[in-house]
């Protein structure tokens, strides 16, 4: 996870999604997101990509019960929607 654009990591972080997904462990699945959105800053231009990552943890903190996965998937989602110019969206409470 803390490679952050310095190595290709997406083989690791997409295997650590698809245990988290067949385990249905929600936890473990917002943590995977998490790294999955660490890996997105190789490139310039992947912000939509940053703001679709950030939704799935807001809703899957739910179930994990996890206020914290839920702030982090919040400010993942807010900042690339602030990256592409969208504060309206940024600004609005995402549906759970």
């Amino acid at each position: 996870m803390e490679s952050r654009g310095t190595g290709v990591r997406y083989p690791e972080v997409s295997e650590a999604e698809a245990i988290a997904r067949r385990l249905g462990d929600a936890q473990l699945l917002c943590f995977a997101l998490s790294a999955r959105f660490m890996q997105t800053f190789t490139s310039a231009g992947l912000a939509a990509d940053r703001a679709e990552i950030g939704q799935e943890p807001i809703t899957t903190a739910f179930d994990a019960d996890s206020p914290t996965s839920e702030i982090n998937g919040r400010l993942i989602r807010m900042q690339a929607l602030c990256a592409v110019n969208d504060t309206s969206s940024a600004s609005t409470k995402p549906m759970r």
